[in-house]
C-alpha cells in the first residue's frame, strides 16, 4: 500500500507528540493568500480539510487510495489526490508496508506479543464505552467480535455517529448494535426519522 504525506505537516501541527493526536487541527490563516487554494473548488476544499483531520490521527499521513479515502472522510465524491499533490498540498511517500526481512530469533517476540496484547487492551476499553452507550444491548459477544474487526478510524466513527443518529429514535426502531457495526450505519446518510422498522424477531 502506497501512502501520502500531507506537505509540511511538523511545521503546521506542531503539537506534543507524545500527548497524541489532539481533537483540533490548525487551519491558518495565510491560506487565505495562498494561490493554490484559491484554485481549488469549495468542495476540494472540503475534501482537503477532511483528509487532514484524518491525517492527523498518522501524523500527518494518509493512504493513497481514493476509495478508501472518501469512506473514511465520508465524502460524497473521491478526492482528487492528483491535483492536491501537483498543488503542493499532498506528497508522495512511498510503500510503507515494507519491512527488512530479518532472521526470526526469538528476540523480536516479546515486543510484539506485548503490541498484540496492548490492542486487545485497547479494543476492550474502546468496545466497553461503545457498549455502554448503545441504546439497545443485545448480543453482547457478537457485537463485541464484530467491534475487533474494525479499524481504529471506523471505531472512532462509530462513537461519534450513533449517539445523534439514534438520539431522538423510539428504541424499537433502533438496530442490534451487531446490525450496525456489520453494515457500518456511520456511512449511512444521516437521517434517523428513515430507520426502518423491526419486528419483535430481531434484527
Amino acid at each position: 500500500m502506497s501512502y501520502l504525506q500531507v506537505r509540511n505537516w511538523d511545521v503546521w501541527q506542531s503539537y506534543r507528540k507524545d500527548r497524541g493526536a489532539p481533537p483540533w487541527i490548525k487551519i491558518h490563516r495565510s491560506l487565505m493568500s495562498n494561490p493554490e487554494w484559491a484554485i481549488l473548488t469549495d468542495s476540494e476544499k472540503g475534501q482537503l480539510i477532511s483528509l487532514w483531520i484524518v491525517a492527523a490521527d498518522s501524523q500527518g499521513k494518509l493512504k493513497s487510495d481514493s476509495r478508501i479515502l472518501r469512506k473514511i472522510c465520508m465524502l460524497d465524491d473521491e478526492p482528487n489526490l492528483s491535483k492536491f499533490i501537483e498543488l503542493g498540498f499532498l506528497e508522495e511517500i512511498g510503500c510503507q508496508d515494507d519491512v527488512n526481512v530479518t532472521p526470526n530469533t526469538g528476540q523480536d517476540d516479546v515486543p510484539e506479543q506485548r503490541r498484540g496484547e496492548k490492542n486487545i487492551r485497547s479494543n476492550a476499553v474502546a468496545f466497553a464505552d461503545f457498549w455502554v452507550k448503545w441504546p439497545k444491548k443485545v448480543k453482547r459477544k457478537e457485537a463485541e467480535r464484530a467491534w475487533n474487526r474494525l479499524t481504529i478510524q471506523n471505531q472512532k466513527l462509530a462513537m461519534a455517529d450513533f449517539p445523534i443518529r439514534y438520539a431522538e429514535t423510539d428504541p424499537q426502531f433502533i438496530p442490534y448494535p451487531t446490525t450496525y457495526i456489520h453494515g457500518e450505519r456511520w456511512t449511512d446518510e444521516l437521517n434517523s426519522q428513515s430507520e426502518p422498522s423491526y419486528g419483535a424477531g430481531g434484527i
